[in-house]
């Protein structure tokens, strides 16, 4: 079996054409090959694994148990596993002091992603469903973090996953990004204003890129995350100034600690060793 070559940047090979596929080397000693996944994926998965993925003994979401702070995580049904991961780590149980609410699709994109599913392309299912309906579930999300934010009383830790950007990226879609972002923007007003007025203060994050760049450099659609620097705002702490610019997403959890809790300084320091944040704890 042959195949031609195509052009490569590395210069060895610019005078080959072709090769042979071989089936078979009778000179090769095939027992000493060993197939293994880099890292671990799936844990259903029955392979071996180079890297295992490290236990997480102090998560955000079990200091925050320690500490004794009410917790509520929320996020879309298209993004629920994420929910277990937002601040538990491997975590899947709920806290003692934890509850979670999952926001379902509303029942027009439902609706539309079941006949998507069987009719895609036909007539009235051209659109991607994430691209026809951009604010996704957020509306009722928005309603449920706010009633929360509303009735919490005490020490109390909010966390919500808005996956618009990530869902709607994915279309590559520049009309429903915009949707998207507009929402998104009227959301986090919202939450912002209500949030200062019960005097807690409002960290926006992201984990990756995606929505900011909806084409190539080429104009093609890019439907892929990137890797776009994330932002980390911080809302209704004034004259913060622990906050730098190297910092990652493993400052994240320490730092939402550390403005809940800055009197756990030295706490801090010896649970999260080897974050930037130690550095200027």
């Amino acid at each position: 079996m042959t195949r031609l070559l195509k052009e490569s940047p590395d210069t060895k090979s610019n005078n080959i054409t072709r090769f042979e596929r071989l089936k078979s080397n009778k000179k090769l000693d095939y027992s000493t090959l060993f197939f293994t996944a880099f890292m671990e994926y799936y844990k259903e998965i029955d392979c071996p694994v180079a890297f295992r993925e490290p236990e997480q003994k102090n998560s955000l979401g079990s200091v925050l148990e320690d500490f004794g702070f009410k917790q509520y995580r929320l996020s879309g049904a298209e993004k629920e596993k994420a929910v277990a991961l937002l601040s538990g780590g491997t975590h899947p149980e709920h806290f003692a002091n934890e509850s979670r609410f999952i926001i379902t699709l509303p029942d027009d994109l439902r609706k539309y992603k079941n006949g998507f599913d069987e009719n895609k392309g036909e007539t009235g299912f051209k659109l991607n469903p994430s691209a026809r309906f951009p604010k996704l579930e957020l509306p009722e999300l928005k309603k449920k973090i706010l009633s929360l934010i509303d009735a919490v009383e005490g020490d109390t830790f909010i966390i919500a996953n808005i996956c618009n950007p990530d869902i709607v990226g994915h279309t590559a879609d520049l009309g429903a990004g915009i949707i998207t972002i507009e929402e998104i923007d009227r959301t986090l007003l919202e939450i912002g204003q209500l949030v200062k007025k019960k005097g807690g203060f409002l960290v926006i994050v992201a984990d990756h890129g995606n929505i900011e760049k909806l084409l190539t450099e080429d104009w093609e659609p890019n439907t892929f995350h990137t890797d776009s620097m994330v932002p980390f705002i911080i809302l209704g702490i004034d004259g913060l100034n622990i906050v730098k610019n190297n910092g990652s997403l493993r400052d994240v959890a320490p730092t939402i600690l550390y403005l809940l809790r800055p009197e756990e300084k030295e706490f801090l320091k010896n649970s999260f060793k080897g974050t930037s944040l130690v550095e200027y704890l």
